[in-house]
């Protein structure tokens, strides 16, 4: 099982640590931090596979770095997530994180 650190260098990068590999996540623009960002391919199969895997840790892990991604989800997990199709990662993400909030029993987040 792999765990991820999550470091934010500043307004405009993102890197992800594995164990012997390390993702770079910049954003193409100099824009503030919540504007919306196109994740790249390996971050998204990587939130992909932890779903399948049920690998909560990792899986909120990487849902944390892609609440804001707009790039579209595959349908099968948009159906597998109970999301309509044509639902982003970022809401994707935004749905997991909820749900785990809602297991462990927490208060629901609120928007800055």
């Amino acid at each position: 099982m792999h765990r991820a650190r999550v470091v934010v260098c500043n307004a405009k990068c993102l890197v992800l640590v594995f164990p012997g590999c390390c993702i770079e996540w910049r954003r193409s623009r100099g824009v503030s931090e919540n504007d919306t960002m196109y994740a790249p391919a390996k971050l998204r199969d990587q939130f992909l596979n932890a779903l399948d895997e049920d690998d909560s840790a990792v899986r909120n892990q990487l849902a944390s770095a892609l609440t804001r991604c707009i790039n579209p989800l595959p349908g099968m997990t948009c159906e597998q997530l109970g999301l309509p199709a044509g639902s982003t990662y970022g809401s994707a993400a935004k749905h997991v994180l909820e749900l785990s909030r809602r297991s462990a029993d927490l208060p629901p987040a609120t928007e800055p």
